[in-house]
């Protein structure tokens, strides 16, 4: 009974992960090119998330509330900043998608400028994806209503893994919408504002 045990689950957890392989293969988006991003990309408030994750304003906050009233703020909180890099991990995972295709583009510039997009964009999905797990991970447990601990501060969020995720975001704006410009995209406008 133990060694069908031992045999089948490798066999499960291998034919489960072609399965997940297969499917993410046949719903990925195809190549992606310039004139498919903006419409892809969802609007960032860097400045809200800025001052979400400011260790100075939370403490502030923290001082100027009960501690049931700061709670409930600070829940909020965690919501939105999880909502906003959502957005910036989707915007991400967008634009390594144009830095994938642009790669292989015949000009230098613009294959040298998307592997420079691709070496950024990564830290920056990394970030998002450890930060998102992080403030989940506080909702799912919900460590702000043990009334032994005060709410925990989301401001150690800011970085991960030694990724300081704002500036990160920043460099990948700079440098996807230097790769924009050397495309020659009519969308340039458009994605500026939209990134």
């Amino acid at each position: 009974m133990m060694g069908l045990l031992l045999w089948w689950g490798p066999i499960t957890g291998i034919g489960l992960s072609v399965i997940f392989v297969l499917l993410w293969m046949w719903f990925q988006f195809p190549e992606r090119e310039a004139g498919d991003v903006v419409e892809f990309l969802q609007r960032v408030d860097l400045e809200s998330l800025n001052s979400l994750l400011d260790p100075v304003a939370e403490a502030v906050l923290r001082k100027s509330m009960s501690s049931r009233e700061f709670r409930r703020v600070q829940r909020k909180r965690v919501h939105l900043c999880i909502e906003i890099l959502r957005r910036i991990s989707h915007n991400v995972e967008i634009v390594l998608q144009l830095a994938e295709t642009e790669r292989k583009n015949a000009d230098p510039d613009i294959s040298k400028s998307a592997l420079l997009l691709n070496h950024i964009g990564v830290p920056a999905k990394v970030f998002c994806v450890v930060a998102l797990i992080k403030l989940r991970l506080r909702l799912l447990f919900r460590v702000d209503a043990w009334m032994a601990f005060g709410a925990p501060s989301i401001s150690g969020v800011r970085e991960a893994f030694g990724i300081r995720g704002v500036d990160k975001y920043d460099q990948l704006k700079t440098v996807a919408s230097n790769l924009f410009l050397l495309l020659k995209s009519s969308d340039f406008e458009k994605f500026v504002e939209s990134i």
